[in-house]
């Protein structure tokens, strides 16, 4: 069949006008025309099977009735009626759906029954409503998809269905239910972002795309958010922030200023929350974690400083939004305590200035006092003021906020180890938080802590003051504590949990003891009858002694002397217990070699403490490791306790160059300033700032008179790696830094979170409406209004818009896509499909119309095969004289090229390509690329080179777009690519037949391809799929094709010589030549009135000259 079309092709251009007579005589098959084809309803427009009158009495139109009255009263402010009027529509829509209806209607009730599910679940605050609505919004975009119509209805849909989720985040105080509404809102709001029948309307709906980027990065924020708090979901939440602040960063040019403004702000506390996520791992298991690869507080700090930037960032941008201003002062506020809290606590004092010079009213008056509280409290962690400020400050605001009660219990359990009254008073306020604290993740973690250190306190308050009862209440405590099915445990490092287990065990020795018992062998005894053996539970009688130790650093003179009496005979029962394990005697030796410096910092005697000092350091002498690098560094402080410096620095001097705390006492105990500088500079250097170790160091460093004397240090000591430090045993001051620092640990994990924009007030959500109120204004195409006599028909009703001045009209219409037409003598049909979707002005561009009259021949065209324009120029291959000519536009010859020079046979093709012409050689089969002077030649085809298969055979016709070159390889029926000497690909191949003129329509993007043979034009994209192949009625051998730069398409039939020109659409406007014989080849210079228009016939060019066509009067 190919080799018979390609015959009668080649009969039709040797006979040329005969064969057209010819064939003009024959018999042509009279198929009836099919009818114009009625305007189909858009995607998100009622499209019915039954007529659309009976559509709206009897379904739609009550539907849209009940859901308007509903907006209007939410406008009105009238939630309970509101409500009313969306459970009748849901309710009408449910009973339209249950009958027959076309799939038209189907959709669109679905739709709007999702609508008024979704708003009277909103408004009720009802998550089975909101269900429901979900699934509704699911089954109308099914039903959309069902009927092709995908379209505004159809994407509103897939939104509102992440809306539905989102609202059940918002509803629900449940943290796993909230995490699954914020993962399935993300699901379908991204779903909707990728949707691909987006692209048609993202123009139309640029609101509800950047509103659903901005509450899908906000779903993985607080998802994040939420999970930071689960140990076994720290990386995914660290994923979720970081793709969080991805899609904020995207939004920070949006065309809404104040999403714009907020993504910059959301964007910075998703770093913030990420360095809070850091926090949450302690130090020792930071390695472990795997969340970063710098160190815990340089990868804090590094968030918090990206935070602070986009912060003010946001700050700088919101300009008039003005309602944003707190939120984005009080973000940089907390993001300073949290540096503060992560070592640099110069910001601290700083917020503190800020907050104080800070005027706020309503709900910003308890943030401004709690912010002021955290700043106090984390000075008081850092030692820079006293606990009175940090407890008056939580004092201030306990009837306002349960967390004040946490931190007042905090500061006076650590103030409780040298003021023993105030363990009752800390006691008292834990069990005030845990009477009023919620049942958050992050809440349930500080109840856990605040449980532990209410039965510490109790138990301490019992043990001082011999309460038994009180033990009792403590035991309790604990054992609540340990409980697998409690709500403690979970929440607790197991250190705590191991705590818990040995203070019940101390609990119940004791309530064998008798009161004032003070003898270690009545001690020893109680053990034993507890069923307490050495060998096997060497660790008990171990742990039994630190208690002692414990409970002497709560005390005073005897009573404390008793206690460290009574803790270095029971180590020394299990050190001289030979069938006890190495380990544990190793470690009985340690702790009975500091229980003896602590006898010598107790006693009143300095014979004594020498005496005790002796005996330290004969057992500490002989510790072995883990523990021995403790051992001698406990002997160097002992020294130092009693005031034997020489001693001490002895001591310390194999271990001052290796071992923080080591260098630091050292420094301490050296008269020398220079020498005592440089040892606490080291500690500053070797420790994070955060680190107990480095602030004293630093507070020290910072009150020497040489500090500008003292060279920089690079750091480089370690810890000393002991399972046991002697600070924790017998050191009080240290005791409660350690204690400051776990408070400081627990401040960073669940100090409470910022303010954030409330999403209500940045995305309103109000109901759209169904129907709005639009002007269409008629203007010419230089934008100016056009009065007199038009005719605007929309969805081909005339009567739908009302004229209200010479060239605006003003219609009421569903928020859809019409069709709108305007018909005016003198100008070209205006008929486009429109998404009206919002009140708005719409301007109606109509083209004024263009009639052509033959002007004269171009001369020296003879045998014109090839012709194309640029600019103010015209070019016309020469097949006779074997010449490209470029010539004016009044006909000035510029320059020539010959054939000869550039090494072509015959030229059936030329193309514009910025200064370059690209030149097709139709019967050598190659293509070349010169400048207009012919002077730089380059070969882009070669004759005889295959690609993609085939070398080419007859290209007649070529286009330069976007850097690549298009051309018509007409003999293998294809297109072929090149992207400059590059061969790209090739399409066409299995549509086309005989292809002979190429065109691009820059409107859309798309080739226009004519084929001869199947009298067709093919449309296809730039990246080679066809996309339609239309008949043109008028023209059965289409060949040369242009568009022009106001986008009407030119087509010249090569047996019949007409000429003919189409809208953008291929609409025709009519014939405007017919005497020219085998055209081929159009272009034009100019346009409307000026324009010129080049038509490459068989003897020669033909110029027709614009005119407008004052009496045209389209169909």
């Amino acid at each position: 069949m190919k080799k018979i079309k390609s015959f009668f092709l080649i009969i039709i251009l040797i006979m040329g006008a005969i064969l057209f007579a010819q064939e003009a005589n024959e018999p042509v098959s009279e198929e009836p025309l099919p009818e114009e084809p009625v305007s189909e309803e858009p995607a998100d427009a009622t499209a019915t099977d039954a007529p659309p009158t009976a559509s709206r009495e009897l379904g739609i139109g009550a539907i849209n009735e009940a859901y308007e009255a509903g907006a209007d009263a939410i406008k009105d402010n009238q939630k309970d009626a509101a409500i009313g009027h969306f459970q009748r529509a849901a309710e009408i829509s449910e009973q339209f759906l249950s009958g027959i209806i076309g799939t038209g209607e189907e959709a669109q009730a679905k739709y709007f029954r999702g609508l008024a599910l979704y708003y009277w679940g909103k408004l009720a605050e009802s998550s089975d409503k909101l269900d429901e609505a979900s699934l509704a919004f699911t089954d109308a975009g099914t039903a959309f998809t069902n009927i092709d119509k995908l379209g505004r209805f159809y994407l509103d849909s897939k939104y509102r269905k992440g809306l539905c989720s989102f609202r059940q985040y918002q509803l629900s105080n449940v943290e796993n239910v909230q995490i699954a509404k914020l993962s399935a809102a993300y699901g379908d709001f991204r779903g909707f972002l990728e949707d691909p029948a987006l692209e048609e309307s993202r123009e139309q709906m640029t609101s509800e795309i950047e509103q659903a980027k901005y509450l899908a990065a906000f779903c993985l924020f607080k998802r994040g958010a939420i999970k930071m708090f689960q140990v076994s979901e720290r990386t995914a939440a660290k994923n979720d922030l970081n793709t969080a602040a991805g899609y904020f960063a995207e939004l920070n040019d949006a065309q809404n200023e104040q999403i714009a403004v907020l993504s910059r702000l959301m964007e910075g506390e998703c770093h913030y929350y990420l360095g809070r996520l850091y926090m949450q791992v302690h130090p020792d298991e930071w390695s472990e974690s795997n969340l970063s690869n710098q160190s815990r507080d340089e990868a804090i700090i590094s968030e918090l400083e990206t935070a602070e930037s986009r912060i003010n960032a946001a700050k700088s941008a919101m300009g008039a939004f003005a309602a944003l201003n707190p939120y984005v002062t009080f973000s940089l506020y907390i993001n300073g305590l949290a540096k503060g809290a992560a070592g640099e606590t110069g910001e601290l004092g700083a917020v503190l200035a800020n907050l104080a010079d800070q005027s706020v009213t309503g709900e910003w008056t308890l943030e401004k006092d709690m912010r002021a509280a955290d700043a106090q409290l984390l000075r008081y962690f850092s030692g820079e003021t006293t606990p009175g400020a940090a407890i008056g400050s939580w004092q201030s605001i306990s009837g306002r906020i349960s967390a004040a009660n946490y931190w007042v219990g905090w500061v006076k359990y650590i103030e409780a180890i040298e003021q023993t009254d105030n363990y009752s008073q800390a006691s008292s306020q834990f069990m005030n938080f845990l009477g009023r604290a919620g049942g958050t993740t992050r809440e349930s973690i500080m109840k856990a802590d605040a449980k532990f250190r209410e039965a510490e306190c109790t138990f301490w308050d019992a043990t001082l003051s011999e309460q038994a009862p009180a033990l009792q209440q403590a035991k309790a405590s604990y054992q609540a504590l340990i409980s697998s099915s409690g709500a403690y445990a979970k929440y607790l490092p197991q250190e705590i949990l191991n705590q818990a287990s040995v203070r019940i065990q101390i609990i119940e020795v004791q309530e064998r003891m008798q009161k004032g018992t003070a003898d270690i062998n009545r001690v020893i005894t109680n053990l034993r009858m507890q069923g307490l053996e050495l060998p096997d539970d060497a660790k008990a009688y171990l742990n039994f002694g630190r208690y002692f130790l414990e409970k002497a650093n709560r005390e005073y003179g005897q009573a404390r002397l008793l206690d460290v009496g009574l803790a270095i005979g029971l180590f020394g029962y299990v050190e001289e217990n030979g069938s006890v394990a190495a380990a544990f005697r190793n470690e009985a030796k340690f702790l009975q070699g500091v229980a003896y410096i602590k006898k010598a910092t107790a006693t009143e005697s300095d014979d004594e403490a020498k005496s005790a000092m002796q005996d330290a350091k004969k057992t500490l002498d002989g510790v072995s490791t883990p523990l021995s690098i403790e051992a001698k560094y406990a002997v160097g402080v002992g020294y130092f306790n009693i005031e034997d410096r020489s001693s001490a620095q002895s001591a310390l001097n194999t271990l001052k160059d290796s071992y923080i705390r080591p260098a630091y006492v050292y420094g301490m105990v050296s008269g020398n300033c220079v020498t005592k500088g440089t040892y606490l500079k080291k500690v500053i250097a070797s420790t994070p700032r955060s680190d107990t170790w480095h602030m004293k160091a630093q507070q020290g460093f910072d009150k020497l008179d040489c500090a500008g004397n003292v060279p920089p240090q690079s750091g480089g000591l370690k810890t000393t790696g002991s399972p046991i430090t002697y600070e924790s045993l017998a050191d009080p001051k240290a005791q409660m830094d350690e204690l400051r620092a776990q408070a400081l640990l627990m401040w960073q994990k669940v100090s409470e979170g910022k303010k954030v924009y409330p999403i209500d007030q940045l995305i309103p959500d109000l109901p759209p409406k169904t129907t709005i109120t639009v002007e269409f204004i008629i203007k010419g195409t230089d934008g100016k209004e056009i009065s007199g006599e038009h005719r605007l028909i929309i969805d081909g009703d005339e009567g739908l818009a009302e004229k209200i001045s010479g060239s605006t009209y003003r219609a009421t219409l569903s928020r859809a896509t019409h069709g709108i037409v305007v018909k005016m003598r003198g100008y070209y049909r205006f008929d486009e499909s429109m998404s009206i979707t919002e009140e708005q002005d719409v301007s109606l561009n109509i083209k004024k119309a263009v009639r052509y009259v033959k002007d004269s021949d171009m001369p020296d065209s003879d045998q014109p095969m090839a012709i194309t324009s640029s600019g103010d120029w015209v070019i016309i291959a020469n097949n006779d004289k074997r010449v490209i000519l470029r010539r004016d536009s009044g006909g000035k010859l510029i320059s020539s090229v010959s054939y000869d020079d550039i090494k072509v046979s015959a030229v059936t093709g030329l193309a514009v390509d910025g200064d370059y012409l690209l030149v097709v050689d139709g019967r050598a089969g190659q293509i070349k690329l010169i400048t207009a002077d012919g002077g730089d030649v380059q070969p882009i085809a070669v004759k005889g080179e295959s690609y993609g298969g085939n070398s080419l055979v007859k290209p007649s016709a070529a286009i330069a777009v976007e850097g690549k070159y298009y051309i018509v390889d007409t003999g293998n029926s294809r297109v072929v690519v090149f992207e400059g000497v590059n061969y790209r690909s090739e399409f066409g191949d299995t549509q086309l037949e005989h292809p002979i003129g190429i065109a691009y329509r820059a409107s859309d993007r798309r080739f226009l391809i004519t084929d001869i043979v199947l009298g067709k034009v093919f449309v296809f994209s730039l990246t080679g799929e066809m996309i339609e192949s239309l008949e043109l009625p008028e023209q059965k051998t289409p060949g040369a094709i242009f568009v022009d730069p106001d986008g009407f398409i030119f087509v010249a039939d090569y047996v019949s010589g007409d000429v003919y020109k189409y809208t953008s659409s291929f609409e025709s406007l009519g014939r405007i030549s017919s005497d020219i014989t085998a055209p081929t080849g159009l272009s034009q210079i100019g346009s409307g009135p000026s324009a010129k228009l080049y038509i490459a016939g068989r003897e020669a060019v033909a110029i027709l000259k614009g005119a407008w066509d004052n009496a045209y009067m389209p169909e």
